[in-house]
C-alpha cells in the first residue's frame, strides 16, 4: 500500500501588501513543479491514498477553494488516486473567521470537554462552512461520529486502512498559542465507543497540529486531566500531522507509535519542497524494518537519499517518554 502525505498547501494567496507578483508567481511555479515531481515519481507505480493534513487554503474563502480543487484534481490525476481516497482533515486557516467573531475558547479541558461534543457538533460545524463544501464538491471521503457523516472529525474505514480525523483547528483561528488547540476529550471518547477502528487493519491518525501545539491539558495527565494524545496513542498505528513551517522535518516515536509530520508546502516566500517515501511489508508481524527515500527540490533538480529506519507501530508498548520529533512532506509507502 502506498501513500502520499503532504500538508500546508495554503491557496488563495495573492499579489497585494504581503507579497508581490513576482513572488506569487514563484509560490504557483513550485506548487505545479510538485506535480511534475509526484508525477514522474508516480509513474511507475501509482499511489493508493493521499492524506494532506489541513490548511489546504490560505484562508477560507470561495476563491482559495477553487484553486486548491483544480490542483486537488490534477495531483489525483497524476497520481491515478481516486478522490474518494483523498484524506483531508481541517487547518486552522480552513476556518471561516467571518464567523468566530463571537465564539468562545475555552479556558480548561472542562469548558473544552462542554463545548466539544455531539450534541453542539452541527453548530461548531459552522465554522468550516467553506472547507466542507470544498471536501463534498471535490468527492472526498467523510469520517463517521456519532452515527453521521462529517468532514471534521470521525473515523472512515475503507478494505485496506482505518482514518481516524481529528480536528484541532475548532479555536485555532488566531494561527499562534498553544492554548486555544484543542481536540475535545468528549469527542474522542466517542471515537473510542463506536470502535470503527476495532477490525485488524493499520489505523492511520490524521490532524493538522502536532502535539506540541496542542494545549497541555490535552496531551499530558496534569491535574487529572484526560490525556487525549495518548488515548490517540493507543488506537493509532502511526499519526500524520502538519502546521511545522520547518524547512526540514522528519519522523518520530511516542508510546511505540510512528509519527511524521509535515512542513508546509508554502509558508510566505519560502518554499520547503522536501517529501519521504517509506517502504516496508506490511504483511510481517513484529516491528517492521523500512527504508526511508527523503526527495528534496533545488529548485531544478531533485535529489534523494535513503537510510533504514524501524517502526514497531505492529507491536505497540506502553512507553511514557516522549521522544523528540522534527518533521516533513511524506510518502509513506506500504508494499502488501
Amino acid at each position: 500500500m502506498r501513500i502520499l502525505h503532504i500538508s500546508d498547501l495554503h491557496f488563495g494567496i495573492k499579489e497585494g501588501k504581503e507579497r508581490s507578483r513576482k513572488e506569487v508567481a514563484g509560490r504557483n511555479y513550485y506548487v505545479e513543479d510538485l506535480i511534475r515531481g509526484l508525477g514522474s515519481i508516480t509513474a511507475k507505480q501509482p499511489l493508493d491514498y493521499i492524506f494532506i493534513t489541513g490548511d489546504i487554503a490560505y484562508s477560507a474563502s470561495k476563491e482559495a477553494y477553487q484553486e486548491a480543487g483544480l490542483w486537488l484534481t490534477e495531483i489525483s490525476r497524476v497520481c491515478r488516486v481516486p478522490a474518494d481516497r483523498i484524506y483531508l482533515c481541517p487547518g486552522n486557516r480552513d476556518i471561516d473567521r467571518q464567523k468566530t467573531k463571537d465564539g468562545v475558547c475555552p479556558e480548561n479541558q472542562q469548558e473544552a470537554k462542554e463545548l466539544l461534543n455531539i450534541e453542539n457538533f452541527d453548530q461548531l460545524a459552522k465554522k468550516f462552512r467553506m472547507y466542507r463544501k470544498f471536501c463534498h464538491d471535490a468527492g472526498l471521503p467523510t469520517y463517521e461520529l456519532g452515527g453521521k457523516q462529517n468532514y471534521l472529525t470521525g473515523v472512515a474505514v475503507n478494505s485496506c486502512v482505518n482514518v481516524v480525523c481529528l480536528n484541532t483547528a475548532w479555536f485555532a483561528e488566531a494561527d499562534t498559542g498553544k492554548s486555544n488547540v484543542w481536540v475535545g476529550s468528549g469527542l474522542m471518547e466517542q471515537i473510542k465507543r463506536e470502535r470503527k477502528y476495532a477490525n485488524g487493519q493499520p489505523t492511520i491518525a490524521i490532524m493538522h497540529h502536532p502535539v506540541a501545539s496542542w494545549n497541555e491539558e490535552e496531551r499530558s495527565s496534569v491535574n487529572d486531566s484526560d490525556n487525549v494524545y495518548h488515548e490517540v496513542c493507543q488506537i493509532a498505528d502511526m499519526i500524520l500531522t502538519g502546521h511545522t513551517h520547518a524547512a526540514e522535518d522528519g519522523y518520530g516515536y511516542w508510546n511505540s507509535v510512528y509519527i511524521c509530520g509535515n512542513g508546509a508546502v508554502y509558508k510566505e516566500q519560502t518554499y520547503h519542497h522536501n517529501f519521504h517515501m517509506y517502504e516496508w511489508d506490511s504483511g510481517k508481524a513484529g516491528p517492521i524494518d523500512c527504508i526511508r527515500t527523503v526527495y528534496e527540490f533545488n529548485g531544478s533538480t531533485w535529489h534523494k537519499k535513503a537510510e533504514k529506519i524501524r517502526i514497531e507501530a505492529k507491536n505497540r508498548q506502553d512507553n511514557k517518554e516522549e521522544k523528540p520529533l522534527r518533521y516533513s512532506f511524506s510518502i509513506l509507502w506500504w508494499t502488501r
